[in-house]
């Protein structure tokens, strides 16, 4: 559990409003990361964030949480609830369902470099800083010679692999001149992991004792090069569609509560529960 932190009276006026709910909005999320969820709240409410077990969490479900809760706090009066996409769907197909205005908002929060939505899109206020995410260079358990790896330069001769429409992820590794080979999806991108048909992949660290992430629906594990941090310079921004009639107003709404929950520290206790924000990191070699 989260503990003590959180603020007593919070909880019990969180609690309280959803006895006079005006609205509901329903946010379409992706079959994995749905049952993920449900996984991970397992029926629990997600604005009692002090009841919320620290196991299990990660960037991903942080993000999904914040946007909860930060809608509640910023005054919308409304039930936000998650539903699975009736169909496999891509965050390329969320973008243009938000550029066209068939999508008030996303939930999970993006990069505001991305080309595929500046302009069309109000970005919210940062759930996570542009200087403040560090990633790290993970690999399938299986890659011994990768996981022995001590010297920054050695990293940057590895292989990693990137997925094709991750269009901020590929320009950091381009920027970088970091080589790199491009999968369709995330489940392709994991097997060529396994396959040794790339030796990485930048992602965030998790807050396990290990910092190791699994993907339950491949059965799979990943860890990352121990000692190793990159700092990946592209902060998480919540995007909400300016081509919604409701978008102007859903965004202010979410801005006021991103900035309740930043300014009584609950943002931050999130991120460091999640893994984004790790005191481990603080000795870590810095990949260039």
């Amino acid at each position: 559990m989260f503990g003590a932190f959180w603020i007593g009276w919070a909880g019990l006026w969180l609690s309280a409003t959803l006895h006079a709910q005006e609205r509901s909005f329903s946010f379409p999320l992706p079959e994995n990361d749905y049952q993920r969820y449900l996984g991970y709240t397992a029926g629990r409410d997600p604005l009692d964030l002090d009841r919320l077990p620290r196991q299990g969490l990660n960037r991903h479900l942080m993000e999904l949480l914040v946007f909860q809760n930060a809608l509640v706090l910023g005054g919308c009066r409304c039930q936000i609830r998650f539903q699975p996409y009736a169909t496999q769907t891509t965050n390329a197909r969320t973008l243009i369902d938000l550029q066209q205005g068939r999508l008030l908002a996303s939930p999970v929060a993006g990069f505001r470099s991305d080309s595929r939505v500046v302009g069309d899109v109000h970005v919210s206020d940062a759930v996570l800083e542009d200087d403040a995410f560090k990633v790290g260079v993970y690999t399938h358990v299986s890659r011994a010679d990768v996981l022995a790896i001590r010297d920054p330069a050695a990293v940057r001769q590895l292989t990693f692999v990137v997925v094709e429409s991750w269009e901020v992820d590929l320009r950091v590794l381009t920027e970088r001149k970091l080589r790199h080979v491009k999968a369709v999806n995330w489940s392709s991108a994991l097997r060529m992991l396994e396959a040794g048909r790339a030796d990485a992949i930048l992602q965030p660290f998790s807050n396990r004792a290990d910092m190791s992430f699994d993907e339950p629906s491949l059965g799979l594990q990943f860890k990352p090069i121990p000692g190793m941090k990159m700092n990946f310079g592209h902060g998480r921004y919540y995007f909400v569609s300016r081509h919604h009639p409701e978008g102007e107003w859903f965004v202010e709404r979410l801005n006021a509560g991103l900035r309740r929950l930043k300014a009584d520290g609950r943002l931050q206790a999130l991120r460091v529960a999640s893994g984004v924000e790790d005191v481990r990191l603080k000795d870590f070699v810095e990949i260039p």
